[in-house]
């Protein structure tokens, strides 16, 4: 299920976008898509129209304290940026009619879901061994990833 309750998007919420919308000071990012969601954010295609490149853009609820962490998290990895980790690549605030929503705007990476339809073992095994050289990473970094999940693949 794709679709965030009517509720979500109150004061305090998740942030309404509409496809198409430009958003960022100097507008930047041309919404193309929605990509998913969270507990706390919906994530969203954009292009960005100075580094010619598609990006993802995670747009927080706008209560939410978890985003300055989260942000902190992904500037401390790149500065010491590795071919498997997502990298932060801006940030910016957007206010909207539900509050003001912090904005990371990162590596576009397309999940494994689209990838194939069927995997083949050695396929795994080199996705299983990017994903814990990524893990021992950002554990060597001093942080500690509790979100290892099928569907963040």
């Amino acid at each position: 299920d794709d679709f965030e309750p009517a509720s979500a998007y109150t004061h305090g919420g998740l942030c309404p976008i509409r496809l198409g919308c430009t958003l960022g000071s100097p507008p930047r990012y041309h919404v193309l898509t929605k990509l998913g969601r969270g507990s706390f954010s919906t994530v969203w295609m954009a292009h960005d129209r100075v580094r010619h490149q598609n990006v993802a853009l995670k747009i927080v609820v706008a209560r939410s304290l978890r985003t300055s962490q989260e942000r902190e998290i992904l500037q401390r990895l790149s500065k010491a940026p590795r071919a498997n980790v997502v990298q932060l690549l801006d940030f910016f605030e957007h206010t909207s009619p539900n509050g003001i929503h912090q904005v990371l705007v990162m590596d576009l990476v397309r999940p494994l879901r689209y990838t194939r339809s069927e995997f083949r073992p050695i396929f795994v095994r080199t996705v299983l061994r990017q994903i814990f050289e990524g893990l021992e990473f950002i554990h060597s970094c001093g942080i500690a990833h509790g979100g290892t999940l099928r569907s963040h693949v």
